[in-house]
């Protein structure tokens, strides 16, 4: 039985400064599913997951969140379906750890409603979630960029919504808290969340996620299955860099080739 389609792209076109980052691409990521957006700096991982959240308009084509155009979704009803994570967040003031997570409640929220225990005790499990739940009373601008990466983290997954949309997640994370976040994502989505990350490490890539899309850096997106998508030919044209496939008590390793030092050949 296939899973319910939570996002669709159809014949969705991306296009940034007159160059094609995607061109007629069309996806379905369904309920259950871990899709990781892999692709060399610049290639259009940043500007996908903005499309998808419905923040940034595609060149042509349309994102469906739940069967309707992301565009045409009320504001409301959008942050009750999808939440997104931006790659970088600036603090412009203090404000404890707590109640920047608890700012994810406010779609939950009636207008002049206040989070109430429900939304504390939400709030709390996500921080716990991420490593951070020693932390809730702590100036948000006194953490580290791991810890503060930590909080965006647990402040999506405090949103609840059914796809999470998360734009490198594991950056800035020390290798213990990069295998807490995904193992904890991963386990969302065997719970039926429809995740969709972008990330830079191949081998973590391949160990989580149950599908991919792969920018090869010419307008080209390969996506799929993960086994499928992440190949050592498809990773090497993708990041313009020889890539090998190694395999190492049966688990599948990706080693990029540090001797050479120019573009492989196509």
């Amino acid at each position: 039985m296939n899973a319910p389609t939570r996002v669709e792209l159809r014949d969705l076109t991306l296009r940034v400064a007159g160059r094609d980052l995607a061109r007629a691409l069309d996806v379905r990521i369904g309920a259950g599913e871990m899709w990781c957006v892999l692709g060399a700096n610049g290639a259009g991982k940043s500007t996908l997951l903005r499309a998808v959240a419905g923040l940034a308009r595609a060149h042509a084509g349309h994102v469906l969140v739940d069967g309707v155009d992301a565009h045409r979704h009320d504001p409301l009803r959008l942050a009750r379906l999808r939440g997104f994570m931006p790659q970088t967040v600036t603090d412009a003031f203090s404000m404890k750890v707590i109640d920047v997570v608890l700012s994810a409640r406010h779609p939950r929220l009636s207008l002049w409603e206040w989070g109430g225990e429900e939304d504390w005790s939400v709030a709390y499990r996500a921080l716990a979630a991420v490593g951070m739940d020693g932390f809730v009373d702590r100036d948000v601008t006194t953490l580290s960029g791991g810890e503060r990466q930590r909080v965006s983290i647990a402040t999506l997954l405090a949103q609840e919504v059914d796809t999470m949309l998360f734009d490198e997640p594991a950056a800035s994370l020390d290798l213990h808290h990069q295998i807490l976040v995904l193992g904890h994502l991963e386990a969302l989505a065997r719970a039926g969340r429809t995740i969709v990350y972008s990330i830079h490490d191949t081998n973590l890539a391949y160990a989580y996620s149950t599908h991919g899309i792969l920018f090869l850096g010419d307008g080209t997106v390969i996506h799929g299955p993960i086994r499928d998508v992440m190949t050592g030919a498809a990773l090497s044209r993708a990041f313009n860099h020889p890539i090998s496939e190694r395999l190492v008590d049966g688990e599948v390793f990706f080693m990029a080739d540090r001797a050479h030092d120019s573009p492989p050949q196509p």
